[in-house]
């Protein structure tokens, strides 16, 4: 059963769209003050056996770009986010110009709780580099 409405610290969030995408189920949530923002959530099926895996985007509207914000741990694989040192988390933006960005967020909050002014940062923070770090 899918939630609504996710009330977070960047703001409420509401449930857009549910797809099917075997073995997986897509939750698309749209920021309430924002529609461009999104959360993506892929969660596997009852009965799969993934469990622990699931996968997580935000789609972030800066100005007229609209990123991809992801904390990936191994971008071609469907789990959980990186994590490398306690409460750091390792961020990849990516622009439709092709444009990646790598910043590493310092703090107690998740990728869905950020607000528009942590990310901010964080992008401005960000170095250039390649959209696969492994």
């Amino acid at each position: 059963m899918a939630m609504d409405v996710l009330i977070l610290n960047s703001g409420e969030w509401v449930l857009a769209s549910e797809l099917a995408a075997e073995p997986w189920h897509v939750l698309i949530y749209h920021q309430r003050s924002e529609r461009r923002n999104e959360l993506h959530v892929w969660l596997p099926r009852a009965g799969r056996g993934r469990a622990g895996e699931y996968a997580f985007r935000r789609y972030w509207l800066e100005g007229t770009i609209r990123w991809c914000v992801e904390a990936p741990r191994d971008p071609d694989r469907v789990r959980g986010p990186s994590v490398a040192r306690a409460s750091v988390l390792t961020l990849r933006f990516a622009a439709p110009t092709g444009l990646v960005l790598w910043s590493e967020y310092h703090g107690g909050h998740r990728l869905a709780d950020l607000t528009d002014a942590d990310l901010s940062r964080l992008r401005a923070a960000g170095t250039v580099g390649p959209f696969s770090k492994i």
